[in-house]
């Protein structure tokens, strides 16, 4: 399976994904008792209560979380009043709620994970090593939405053979305000945590305000692989959180899309980084092609061209990993002193692969075999330099040799799947 965060229209939050996993169809009950279960055990908390309802946004229906906490707050000049707790309280309160409602243990890892990556990125920010002190992010809403998510993936049973994936990140634009003041739009945590996880985001619009938050970007970040934005996969469920925020137009949602996902070894994401040259000699040309595949390119080659006034060209293209793109533009760019390098995005299948090891004329030979998206064989092939010195110790033709080889490897893998 695969579960896709669509987080581009208006970024995300702990309570608009918390929300879209319930709208996906997760048990709101066991919300309803955590939410009781922290009012009892945080410090400073005298009621946490959590309305769950179906409503909309730009007409769009889905659900919407709302978290109303009664809880002591401190008081200083020029702030406006906010929570402020030790991190470690929290942790502390997370952990027993884990374990309270007998969560699995990568719903336990994925909550613990989440927090302390919240916490690590306020401490960055911060300049702190040891204590760190929470303000907005020490309030209970907080542990309601991380332990929440983990509750509704783990009712889901979507901790278990799922791929995560997002969309690029919307982050809002303008000013906000909160304990530290009246900064731009995003807050410093939140930007700490999407810079040191390569999830991609998408700046402002102006005016938005703040569109993801500190704890929305830490359960997202560490949920999702990274460079998994653009899988193949066929849907068959939607969930919808709404934002607590009327953004006019722009509807306020966190969408969630599960599907049925190609397995990871069938398909893939990479990149095309091509440039075409029509003043580089051959032997610079060559040069390029075996310096994107020293530099990482997945493949390399070069197509001839005619370019403008009837000149001859050569476009030059690499396959490229996600997150490779920009190293292979640098590489083209030095070797021929291309003014531009374009790139994109694609998606491709690929074939499984196994190397197994046949045992001929008592000796041990490896083959490469492959399999299609179906299953079937398409292709057995023996290492040939093997083949060649087995062929010289043995005194027989290599093709001889190779076509022996061929030939059992087929009947083996017929009988392993018979």
């Amino acid at each position: 399976m695969i579960l896709y965060f669509d987080c581009s229209t208006a970024g995300t939050s702990g309570d608009m994904l918390l929300g879209a996993l319930l709208d996906l169809g997760s048990n709101q009950d066991k919300i309803i008792k955590l939410a009781d279960y922290v009012s009892k055990n945080l410090p400073g908390v005298r009621s946490v209560k959590v309305d769950v309802k179906k409503t909309s946004s730009r007409e769009i229906m889905g659900t919407k979380v709302t978290v109303s906490v009664d809880e002591e707050l401190v008081y200083e000049p020029g702030e406006p009043p906010h929570p402020e707790r030790d991190s470690a309280i929290l942790r502390k309160t997370i952990d027993g709620a884990l374990k309270e409602f007998n969560l699995g243990e990568k719903a336990k890892a994925f909550a613990l994970s989440a927090f302390d990556k919240l916490v690590s990125a306020e401490a960055h920010v911060h300049g702190l090593r040891e204590k760190v002190t929470l303000h907005e992010a020490s309030s209970a809403d907080t542990i309601i939405d991380i332990v929440g998510v983990a509750m509704c993936i783990d009712d889901l049973k979507l901790f278990e053979g799922t791929r995560y994936c997002a969309s690029p990140i919307a982050l809002g634009g303008g000013d906000m305000e909160f304990s530290h003041g009246i900064m731009g739009s995003p807050a410093p945590a939140t930007i700490t945590i999407l810079s040191q996880t390569g999830l991609p985001v998408i700046p402002g619009p102006f005016g938005s305000g703040e569109l993801t938050t500190p704890t929305g970007a830490a359960i997202l970040s560490t949920l999702v692989e990274k460079n998994c934005m653009t899988p193949i996969f066929t849907p068959k469920k939607v969930g919808y959180g709404i934002g607590q925020r009327d953004l006019g137009r722009r509807a306020s949602f966190t969408r969630v899309i599960l599907g049925d996902d190609y397995p990871p070894t069938q398909t893939e994401s990479v990149s095309i980084v091509e440039t075409d040259i029509d003043d580089a000699s051959g032997e610079v040309v060559g040069k390029a092609v075996s310096d994107l595949m020293a530099n990482g390119a997945l493949d390399a080659y070069v197509i001839p061209s005619l370019r403008k006034k009837g000149r001859p060209g050569t476009l030059i293209r690499a396959i490229s990993r996600a997150g490779d793109e920009r190293k292979l533009a640098l590489t083209l760019m030095g070797d021929t002193g291309t003014l531009g390098v374009r790139f994109w995005g694609v998606n491709r299948f690929v074939a499984s692969r196994a190397m197994r090891t046949i045992k001929l004329r008592g000796k041990d030979i490896n083959v490469k075999l492959a399999w299609d998206m179906e299953g079937k064989l398409i292709s057995a092939k023996p290492e040939f330099d093997q083949i060649a010195t087995i062929a010289t110790e043995l005194g027989v033709p290599p093709q001889i040799l190779q076509s022996e080889v061929m030939a059992k490897a087929l009947r083996g893998n017929e009988d392993e799947s018979g």
